[in-house]
């Protein structure tokens, strides 16, 4: 056997009472008891974020999927400019108009 001076690694295995072989002599993260607190909150503002999502796209799809919004003629002359441009129909969720461009202009206020 060599000096513990020569080892390239921590023993592993049969030393250690834990059974995590080399893990056992690494350093590890200690992870205060409040912190479960901080991934309770994290979570929730996730799950939070995804419902928000979820119902600004439901608005987006009411407003712009709408009869009422396509049978506009400026939407009708933009939807002609965008099939020139890009070879594609204007999607109906009014991408890539973000809500401060040229599509939602012809919403009307209530939308």
């Amino acid at each position: 056997s060599r000096p513990a001076s020569q080892l390239t690694h921590p023993p592993t295995g049969a030393n250690d009472s834990r059974g995590l072989g080399s893990l056992a002599a690494m350093p590890g993260i200690e992870i205060p008891k409040d912190y479960g607190l901080v991934m309770v909150a994290a979570g929730a503002i996730g799950l939070s974020q995804t419902f928000i999502g979820a119902s600004v796209m439901s608005e987006r799809k009411k407003a712009f999927a709408s009869p009422e919004f396509a049978a506009k003629p400026k939407v009708k002359e933009m939807n002609e400019q965008h099939k020139k441009a890009f070879d594609q129909e204007v999607s109906k969720l009014g991408y890539p108009d973000m809500g401060c461009g040229r599509y939602a202009d012809q919403l009307d206020y209530a939308q």
